[in-house]
C-alpha cells in the first residue's frame, strides 16, 4: 500500500464513537429495551467490560505484529491457505454490516422526511456521499471523526438533559426485577455491535500511538455504551418500558418530547440530522476500511479504485438482505449477534491462539529473549 497515513489517539477514539453512535438511530435500542427492559444499561455495562477485553486481545496482536492489520498478520500466522480465507472474511463482515446499516439509514429517511421518494433513490444519494468520503482518505474522515463526533454525543446528552423535568423515575428504579436472565439475554446483542469496534484492528495498524491503542478503544466504547444507555434509559424513564420497547427509534420518540421555551419546536429535526449524519461518517469509515483490507488480501498497491464497486455493491445488497424493517427487526436479534461474534471474536481469538502456539510474530517485533540487551562482563 502507498504512503501511511498516520491517525492520533483522539481521531482514533472518535471515529469509533461515530460508528458506536450510529447504532442510536437504529432498531439496536428497542430491541435492548424488550428483551433487558430497565436493566438495558446494565447489560450495556457488561458488553462494555467484555468488549473492552476483546480490545486487549486485538492491541496485542497489533503490537506483536507492528504495522499490521488483522488481514495481515492472520495469513502469516496461519499460512496462505488458511490465512486469506480467514482474512476475507473480515471485510466481507464488514460489507454486510455497512449494508445493513445504509439499509437502516435509508428507511430513515424515506420514512421521516421524504416518504413518497423510491427507496433507490434515497440509497444512491447516501452512498455517493459515502464513498465520496471514503475515497478522500483516512486522514479525512478521522479529521470529519473529531469534529462530528463530540457533536454526537452532546445531542444524544443533551437531548435527554432537557427532558428530565418530565421523567418518572418509578419507571426504572427497579434494578434486576426479573433477575439477570434478561440481562444476559441482551448482551450478545449489545457485544455484537460495540465489537464492530474490532475496526481498530486496522486503525492500530495507522495510528501514531500504537501501544495506546487499546486506551482508545477503551475510551471509545465506554462512551459509547454511556450514550446509548442514557438515550435508552431517558425514553423508558419518559414513556414506560413497554412503550418505549415498541417504538422503533426511541431516541426520535425522547427527541420530539424536546421544547426549548414556547417558540422552538420540532427539534426532532435536528437529531434526526445528526443521527444521519453519524451513520453517513460510519459508512465512509467503514468503507475504506473494506477497501483498504481488501487491497491487502490481492496485493494491491492502491485501495481507491475499489471504493466505486464496493458502494456500488452495497446498493442492491442493502435491498437484497432484508425483505422489510420486520425482516430486519428480526433479524439484528437473533441472527445478528451469532454472525457477529463468530468473526469479532471467534477469528481472532483463533489467530492469536495460533501465532501463541506458533511463536509468530511481524518483523518488527522480535522475540522476548532477543530484545534484552546482551551481558557484557566488566573491565
Amino acid at each position: 500500500m502507498k504512503g501511511r497515513t498516520e491517525i492520533s489517539t483522539s481521531q482514533f477514539i472518535w471515529m469509533l464513537v461515530s460508528i458506536i453512535a450510529s447504532f442510536t438511530g437504529s432498531f439496536v435500542p428497542s430491541i435492548l429495551i424488550q428483551t433487558a427492559g430497565s436493566d438495558a444499561w446494565i447489560t450495556l455495562a457488561v458488553a462494555c467490560v467484555l468488549d473492552i477485553g476483546l480490545a486487549g486481545v486485538y492491541a496485542y496482536m497489533g503490537l506483536r505484529f507492528p504495522g499490521a492489520t488483522f488481514v495481515t498478520y492472520a495469513e502469516e500466522t496461519l499460512g496462505p491457505w488458511l490465512g486469506k480465507p480467514v482474512a476475507l472474511m473480515f471485510p466481507c463482515f464488514f460489507l454486510f454490516v455497512s449494508c445493513m446499516l445504509l439499509h437502516t439509514i435509508s428507511n430513515m429517511i424515506t420514512s421521516l422526511f421524504l416518504p413518497g421518494t423510491p427507496g433507490p433513490v434515497i440509497t444512491l444519494a447516501t452512498l455517493a456521499v459515502v464513498a465520496y468520503g471514503a475515497r478522500a482518505g483516512l486522514e479525512t474522515v478521522a479529521r470529519a471523526a473529531e469534529m462530528l463526533g463530540p457533536l454526537f454525543v452532546i445531542a444524544g446528552l443533551a437531548g435527554t438533559l432537557v427532558v428530565t423535568p418530565h421523567i418518572r423515575a418509578e419507571f426504572i428504579m427497579r434494578p434486576l426485577a426479573h433477575g439477570p436472565g434478561p440481562v444476559l439475554a441482551a448482551v450478545p446483542l449489545a457485544l455484537s455491535v460495540m465489537a464492530i469496534c474490532i475496526v481498530m484492528a486496522t486503525f492500530q495498524a495507522h495510528h501514531n500511538e500504537p501501544h495506546r491503542s487499546w486506551f482508545a478503544k477503551s475510551v471509545a466504547v465506554t462512551t459509547g455504551a454511556a450514550l446509548i444507555a442514557v438515550i435508552t434509559t431517558g425514553a423508558m424513564a419518559l414513556f414506560g418500558v413497554e412503550q418505549a420497547g415498541s417504538t422503533r427509534y426511541p431516541d426520535l420518540a425522547l427527541a420530539k418530547v424536546i421544547t426549548i421555551g414556547e417558540f422552538v419546536e420540532r427539534v426532532e429535526i435536528l437529531w434526526v440530522v445528526v443521527a444521519v449524519g453519524a451513520g453517513i461518517l460510519s459508512l465512509s469509515i467503514l468503507l475504506w476500511n473494506i477497501a483498504s483490507e481488501l487491497a491487502l488480501v490481492f496485493g494491491l498497491q492502491e485501495s481507491r479504485p475499489l471504493v466505486a464497486p464496493l458502494a456500488g455493491l452495497m446498493l442492491p445488497l442493502s435491498f437484497l438482505m432484508f425483505a422489510g424493517q420486520v425482516d430486519a427487526e428480526a433479524f439484528i436479534r437473533s441472527d445478528f449477534p451469532v454472525y457477529a461474534l463468530s468473526v469479532e471474536t471467534g477469528l481472532e481469538v483463533l489467530v492469536w491462539l495460533v501465532a501463541l502456539a506458533r511463536g509468530k510474530r511481524g518483523r518488527g517485533q522480535s522475540s522476548p529473549r532477543k530484545d534484552r540487551p546482551e551481558w557484557v562482563p566488566p573491565n
